[in-house]
């Protein structure tokens, strides 16, 4: 799927990863996403997405 910040990548021949994750409703944090993809969270943006 792709969203509005991966349509910028793309435009702009940034190249990109998207990662996932086991999400925790109690935890949403950043920081803590940083974590789960083993990543420094100065190197993560993060963008949630949703399917209803």
């Amino acid at each position: 799927m792709k969203t509005n910040a991966t349509r910028l990548l793309d435009k702009l021949g940034i190249p990109y990863q998207i990662l996932s994750y086991e999400v925790d409703p109690d935890d949403l944090a950043a920081l803590s996403t940083a974590h789960k993809v083993g990543f420094p969270p100065e190197q993560v943006f993060k963008t949630l997405t949703l399917k209803t």
